[in-house]
């Protein structure tokens, strides 16, 4: 059996080694909101990073969770079941600086009106809409970059809202397994560089671009995908202009005001080994990418924001991505649909878990 603290080791060593010396800016940015110390001078006096934390909280407008009413984080290791696995756990696994289990999830949902939204959205701010039984509600990625999974109930389907952002990539899936509601948190380990996530029933890691369990008790168990809406809190505005937006008072301590992965964004660092790289696109370059009877196909943002529109021939119909007032669409045969989801990614981990992806 593996040893949850060898394992954790191993990772740690790893994947600070992968992020090098050369991306100090991404290292104290991840070591600042995991916890770790970050001095500045205020009054004379270096502050704690709790006191740092803080700080910047008393700037942000929006309403915040009071400190007496803050979950405590959660710093029990991981009890995953590693005998069963889909994948190489030693070898194609890598952990994030910090403890497992230290992204904590939000579990308790609260709600707003656009208006308070208002109040610490900028227009430009990335969010998507999920739609169930007419009902819309707005997940904005300022709070999914601190908590990797907001769990949720929607119309009275429990769902699971995720953003990965070592791959840049928002998933939602009906967090039920035969009949049992799971509720779901980041652990802290990377495959094929983005998040596994994990259930609070088996500790069972899940791929997020897959929605299945790879390892633990539940190997093979699939969650059920739901389509979403992404686009910028503008275009949501406009364009779901009855939707609940998700509080910040999530019942966590952290900085909303800042992108957490923007430094990471930014830097040409990545933490895994990829498995598929080209010559024709850099691996950090934004796709829009979609599944179509099985087979997965990509577009670089880039040229549809340069042409206005991509248009592919599959099966005798033409799939049109057009770049719209701050989201993308997709259009079939001159049509709109919701049927198939399109997704924005890194080119580098889109492609390596759909490696036979056509590239237009």
């Amino acid at each position: 059996m593996l040893d949850n603290n060898a394992l954790k080791e191993k990772k740690q060593s790893r994947i600070m080694r992968a992020l090098g010396i050369t991306n100090r800016a991404w290292t104290l940015l991840a070591l600042f909101t995991m916890g770790a110390i970050l001095l500045q001078a205020v009054g004379g006096r270096p502050t704690s990073p709790q006191e740092s934390i803080l700080a910047e909280q008393s700037s942000f407008n929006c309403t915040l969770t009071n400190k007496e009413q803050v979950r405590p984080i959660d710093k029990t290791d991981l009890n995953t079941l590693f005998e069963i696995s889909r994948i190489d756990i030693e070898n194609e696994t890598y952990q994030q600086p910090g403890f497992l289990n230290e992204i904590q999830p939000v579990i308790d949902t609260k709600y707003m009106s656009f208006s308070d939204a208002d109040l610490c959205m900028t227009d430009k701010d990335e969010v998507i809409a999920v739609k169930i039984n007419d009902k819309v509600r707005i997940y904005p990625q300022r709070i999914l970059n601190r908590h990797v999974v907001i769990n949720d109930t929607l119309q009275g389907t429990p769902i699971a809202v995720i953003f990965s952002g070592f791959s840049q990539s928002f998933h939602v899936f009906e967090r039920v397994y035969k009949n049992e509601i799971l509720d779901f948190a980041g652990s802290g380990l990377l495959y094929k560089n983005t998040d596994l996530i994990f259930d609070n029933k088996t500790d069972s890691l899940w791929s997020v671009f897959s929605g299945k369990a790879m390892v633990g008790k539940l190997t093979g168990a699939e969650l059920k995908s739901v389509n979403y809406w992404q686009g910028t809190y503008s275009a949501a505005k406009t364009i779901f202009p009855d939707a609940d937006f998700i509080s910040f008072d999530t019942g966590r301590s952290a900085i909303y005001s800042r992108d957490r992965y923007e430094g990471f964004a930014q830097a040409p660092d990545i933490i895994g080994p990829v498995g598929n790289s080209r010559k024709d696109i850099n691996n950090k370059d934004i796709v829009i990418g979609f599944i179509v009877s099985g087979n997965a196909y990509a577009v670089p943002a880039s040229i549809i924001e340069q042409d206005g529109n991509r248009t592919i021939k599959i099966g005798g119909k033409l799939f049109t991505i057009k770049a719209e007032e701050g989201y993308y669409s997709l259009v079939v045969d001159s049509e709109p649909t919701v049927d198939v989801q399109i997704f924005t990614s890194f080119w580098y981990t889109w492609a390596d878990h759909y490696p036979d992806t056509r590239l237009f």
